[in-house]
């Protein structure tokens, strides 16, 4: 390994300027590098690599496995800031011949330990890794302020990235990935499968809070040639996490994935919950996302119990500017999910049809017994300006199975007072029932 800490080490050591695993120029390959592991903290605390000048910046890259491996108890307190993790001196490319898989890897108990910072000189680039930008197999870590995925200006697509997931979060809990503060946003975008992936039955209490995760730095735009399927995928009985949260600031922008903004495949009985985000436009909840492919907003597949949006505000998701459903619910699995509160198809001022979406259907249903709105003050969803030209739907039961369920309390068609038309409006049905059974409709049952 190119620097080990050990627990024998004395605690609180600085790691800054070097090239870790290329040649001295920071941008050459090795030949017949061996090196597995670039920095090894090994129940070490409180050790600082990198810092918050160019100077201090540490490349890491081109190691055979691991670019940081933090493990065990006593590797807490430790900061990792202001690095570039599997990518050359100047951020923009792989260094060729590089097979290093993760960029930063946790496990072993290694706990209260930060990967990156609130300024943006303290932000770490970790893209062009084979395989993760970081591996959280410990509990209670945070990541803040990071780009992971793209190159350094948080904006450029990375030839030839490799990192199929920005964050996978692999059996672990409590971990805080981003903030509410604008400084605390990890950029995750143009990795080539997942975002954020979150799995195993002891996933549990993470919380992925006002990041941007598919878009650039700005928010704005969608990184062009971008491959990045998903931009959270929950899965393998992970349950009781939290996708976005009620506080100011702390909903994420998930928009201009490929696949679904979200993907809830748990089968876990306690399910997640989604709050406070702006699934599929630009980060103003406004404007459509040019080039956004994001299919469905937010799909939730075999999965029980999750919970979308809420019943203030705070809690609303603003689910629009995807391009086939912004909500799909399939598979038979997948009862008593809630989705309440939320704004489906239009802005996030419940007033404008967001223009150039063609976020087809609002929400589709081929699973049964689910809940769309509620009785309750504020659960109700707004769900208008969906927008297929040839048969827009707010709600869709797609199927059979979509039997047992309820839709209550809410306003679909118009905007969100109710009573004013929304202009440009191409909803053509507010409801389509296909071949369902014991669905309540606002209390009749059909």
């Amino acid at each position: 390994m190119g620097i080990y800490l050990p627990a024998t080490a004395t605690a609180g050591n600085s790691v800054l300027g070097n090239r870790i695993g290329p040649r001295a120029d920071g941008n050459t390959f090795v030949t017949a590098n061996t090196q597995s592991i670039g920095i090894n903290i090994y129940n070490s605390p409180n050790n600082i690599i990198g810092g918050n000048s160019a100077g201090a910046r540490n490349i890491i890259s081109a190691n055979e496995n691991y670019g940081i491996e933090i493990l065990n108890a006593g590797a807490t307190g430790n900061t990792i800031k202001g690095n570039y993790i599997g990518l050359n001196s100047s951020g923009t490319a792989i260094i060729g011949g590089s097979s290093q898989e993760y960029g930063v890897f946790f496990t072993g108990s290694a706990t209260g330990n930060t990967i990156g910072g609130l300024t943006g000189a303290e932000r770490n680039v970790i893209s062009g890794n084979s395989s993760s930008g970081i591996l959280l197999a410990s509990n209670t870590n945070t990541v803040v302020g990071n780009y992971i995925g793209p190159q350094a200006d948080g904006i450029t697509h990375l030839a030839s990235t490799p990192q199929w997931y920005g964050i996978h979060i692999n059996g672990s809990s409590s971990n805080v990935i981003g903030g509410n503060t604008a400084n605390a946003r990890n950029v995750i975008s143009d990795n080539t499968q997942h975002g954020v992936q979150v799995n195993g039955a002891v996933a549990t209490g993470n919380s992925i809070k006002g990041n941007y995760i598919g878009v650039d730095k700005n928010g704005t735009t969608f990184i062009l040639s971008s491959l990045q399927q998903y931009g959270v995928y929950v899965w393998n009985s992970a349950a009781g996490n939290g996708i976005g949260g009620s506080g100011s600031g702390e909903g994420n922008v998930i928009s201009g994935n490929i696949s679904s903004g979200i993907y809830l495949n748990s089968s876990a009985a306690g399910g997640n919950y989604v709050l406070g985000n702006t699934i599929g436009p630009q980060a103003n909840g406004t404007s459509y996302l040019a080039s956004n492919a994001q299919a469905y907003g937010i799909q939730i597949a075999a999965s029980p119990n999750n919970i979308i949006g809420g019943n203030t505000p705070g809690h609303r998701n603003v689910i629009s500017a995807n391009e086939d459903y912004g909500i799909y619910i399939s598979g038979g699995a997948s009862t008593g999910n809630t989705i309440k509160g939320n704004y489906i198809g239009i802005d996030k001022n419940g007033t404008g049809f967001i223009t150039s979406s063609t976020q087809q259907n609002g929400v589709g249903l081929s699973a049964p017994s689910n809940i769309i709105g509620g009785s309750a003050a504020g659960e109700g969803n707004v769900i208008s300006g969906n927008s297929d030209p040839v048969a827009a739907y707010g709600i869709r039961f797609v199927a059979f199975s979509s039997d047992n369920c309820s839709v209550l309390g809410n306003i679909i068609g118009p905007q969100a007072d109710g009573n004013t038309n929304l202009t440009n409006n191409a909803q053509h049905y507010g409801i389509w029932l296909d071949r369902t059974a014991n669905t309540v409709i606002g209390g009749s049952s059909v």
